[in-house]
């Protein structure tokens, strides 16, 4: 899914009830990162054209390698469009936003 990533949390959301709130640790492995909570593998990718795309794929079986780990506190605000932040630490915040497909009209 295509996703704007920002600092902040946009003010459309900022003033909304967190639907899902957990702790959880981030194990880099490859280009990969998995969510021991929530038992995904993910990805962040910058298109050539500028694009953020952010993809998520279950995953319960064995990490070969694991580089680095990060302990996170992961807000989610909505599922559809998907809206949630990670929290890392002091004044390190990531904020996700699905971006919506545009819909061309036919005539």
């Amino acid at each position: 899914m295509e996703v704007r990533m920002t600092s902040r949390l946009p003010s459309e959301w900022a003033t909304k009830k967190p639907i899902e709130k957990y702790e959880t640790q981030f194990l880099y492995v490859g280009l990969s990162r998995y969510d021991i909570v929530k038992k995904t593998l993910s990805n962040i990718v910058r298109t050539l054209d500028g694009k953020t795309v952010y993809t998520e794929t279950p995953y319960d079986g064995s990490l070969a390698r694991c580089y680095i780990t990060e302990f996170a506190t992961v807000t989610v605000y909505s599922t559809s469009p998907r809206v949630w932040t990670e929290d890392l630490g002091t004044n390190d915040r990531h904020a996700f936003v699905q971006k919506q497909p545009t819909q061309v009209a036919l005539t």
